[in-house]
């Protein structure tokens, strides 16, 4: 729900820019000169979908506050057309949760109500649950103007169809999340410079020890930020073609290994549908504070008591949800041509190769087999150390390390312990270098 949560979040603070920013003409902008009236702010989506039903209430802050404050201790509940009550509690502050799963049905019409802990009563209007109907993805390559750059930014928009017509649905928004694995050569060991000799700065002592990360089994997390609205009025045929959903960058996908998406679509009302329009266009406006103000935007919610402005949507909605997997040879022959040739960095040619790197005096409790390879865990605390000035760490790190005993005549022991290092790009070792990384999402399938 971590992506639900997210949009939403985005939503309530766009609706409150709204509230707060409507000034009249004003020479020089203080912030202390906004007057500011507490108001009720709602996030509440009801679906179909089985699963505990969740609102969210809080108050505006003034401006300089950078969250919402919580609505506690009060009393809520949806009711549908037939008279059903369905009870939400308090289960962290400011949510508001059913006790177990609940499902809406489609066709019946539900309304919100709550009742603060002071007794001012809120409702909304009903709104009924159309069925969503069942979606396809599909994607193809695209080169886009950058916001980011002076050209256009090669990658994949990803779309979706309703392949069996939209039903008696006609307006939709829309969500996504994906996520990709990373990378083709993860670093098995860290390496960090210990010290160097200031007699002799071209030697460095490296300190070797096994890598306690997986950094092979990390993924990066996106999550849609912005309204995605879609409907078939005005179309000839009742369904949703080439709904853009989400254009994925090359460079996001570069040093991909595996690729997932989800696209979620929520079946909305007309007057939700209006709503959320009005919400995008003032977000795409671009225009400053000193702009002529479109006013509030107003919800379905209303006070029972006054004329209070109350700001949010209750959206009743059906819910469809399709997840794709990708292995970058699996996209279109177009994008696949131009993704495999951008990781040439990662290419096994550009892998380094160091060997003969004699270890320093170190504790040893292992067998003495010579010329096989030996566990770095026998060595004294997990870690073994080498001076060597073949091996420059920096743009590079060590994505193996091998551990090999060999006889020496010349040694009073007649025994030494030696390393080959396998070097590549940073960018190749570790996924962290590319940007946040996530832990494994419980949805993936390799």
């Amino acid at each position: 729900m971590k992506a639900s949560n997210h949009i939403h979040i985005k939503l309530l603070s766009l609706v409150v820019l709204v509230l707060l920013v409507i000034p009249s003409c004003v020479s020089e902008l203080d912030v202390a000169s906004f007057s500011f009236e507490r108001s009720v702010v709602v996030d509440a989506v009801f679906t179909d979908e089985e699963k505990v039903q969740t609102v969210r209430l809080s108050y505006t802050t003034p401006v300089g506050l950078d969250s919402l404050a919580p609505m506690t201790g009060a009393r809520v509940w949806v009711k549908d057309d037939l008279g059903t009550r369905i009870n939400f509690v308090e289960q962290t502050t400011g949510v508001y949760s059913t006790r177990q799963v609940f499902q809406g049905v489609e066709g019946r019409a539900y309304k919100l109500v709550f009742v603060t802990e002071e007794g001012k009563q809120y409702e909304s209007t009903s709104e009924v649950l159309v069925k969503s109907p069942t979606i396809e993805i599909s994607q193809r390559f695209a080169e886009l103007p950058s916001s980011e750059f002076n050209r256009n930014e090669q990658g994949l928009q990803f779309f979706i169809d309703t392949p069996d017509g939209a039903g008696k649905a006609q307006f939709f928004r829309y969500e996504w999340n994906d996520a990709s694995k990373r990378v083709p050569y993860p670093a098995k060991f860290n390496a960090l410079v210990e010290g160097l000799d200031r007699l002799q700065p071209e030697l460095q002592t490296i300190a070797v020890s096994r890598q306690v990360k997986n950094l092979k089994r990390c993924f990066q997390l996106g999550f849609s930020n912005n309204l995605i609205l879609g409907t078939t009025t005005g179309l000839s045929v009742n369904s949703i073609l080439d709904q853009h959903i989400r254009f994925a960058s090359m460079e996001r996908l570069n040093f991909m290994d595996r690729y997932t998406i989800e696209v979620i679509q929520y079946a909305v009302s007309q007057r939700a549908f209006n709503y959320y329009r009005a919400l995008k266009e003032f977000n795409e406006s671009n225009g400053s504070l000193f702009d002529q103000q479109p006013g509030i935007i107003l919800g379905n919610i209303k006070s029972l008591d006054d004329e209070e402005v109350v700001l949010g949507y209750f959206e009743v909605s059906g819910v469809t949800r399709q997840r794709k997997f990708y292995n970058p040879n699996e996209f279109n022959q177009e994008f696949a041509a131009v993704f495999l040739g951008l990781p040439a960095v990662c290419h096994p040619r550009n892998i380094k190769v160091v060997d003969n790197l004699e270890l320093l005096q170190t504790s040893y409790t292992g067998p003495f087999v010579l010329d096989t390879p030996i566990s770095i865990d026998y060595f004294r605390d997990g870690k073994v150390s080498f001076s060597s000035d073949r091996v420059r760490l920096g743009e590079v790190a060590l994505h193996d390390f091998v551990i090999t005993l060999r006889f020496d005549q010349n040694d009073p022991k007649g025994f030494r312990f030696f390393g080959k290092a396998l070097l590549a790009p940073v960018v190749c070792t570790d996924c962290r270098s590319h940007s946040e990384i996530g832990e494994e999402p419980t949805y993936w399938i390799d």
